[in-house]
């Protein structure tokens, strides 16, 4: 029934921008310019847009370039943690069970969320992460080992 719904409403909009283009394409002003002002308002809108991205995208994309490379470094740095605690630990890296290794990385976490710079959902992901990739960063703590 929704699904319908929203089926009309895009028909209906697709129709109304379709009326509106061809309006602008058939159409003519008082001296019958249609083409000529269609083109000239295509560029003043193009010319408006670079603006925009000049004067917000591009910094929106430098905030977001920043946040990746604050979030891998986060990353980068819990990952080298876990490795660390792992690679101390006197028993033999691979003879190290899940339950054991879940230990260690709740540690890890929770050490991390003291440090105060990692936001709940970045301690959750991290953890289900590091959780799920048992094998590979049990593997990487033992070439630290040796």
């Amino acid at each position: 029934m929704y699904r319908d719904r929203a089926d009309w409403g895009v028909f209906f909009i697709l129709g109304t921008l379709l009326g509106a283009f061809l309006a602008l394409m058939f159409g003519t002003d008082e001296q019958g310019n249609t083409k000529k002002t269609v083109k000239t308002k295509i560029k003043q809108t193009k010319d408006g847009m670079k603006e925009i991205k000049e004067q917000h995208i591009d910094p929106v994309v430098e905030v977001f370039e920043e946040k990746t490379r604050e979030a891998r470094a986060k990353f980068e740095a819990a990952l080298s943690e876990l490795e660390d605690r792992l690679a101390k630990l006197k028993t033999n890296i691979k003879e190290l069970d899940g339950e054991k290794y879940r230990d260690v990385v709740d540690e890890v976490m929770a050490d991390l969320k003291k440090s105060g710079n990692y936001t709940t959902d970045q301690l959750g992901r991290l953890k289900s992460y590091f959780v799920n990739d048992y094998k590979h960063i049990t593997s990487g703590a033992a070439k630290r080992a040796k």
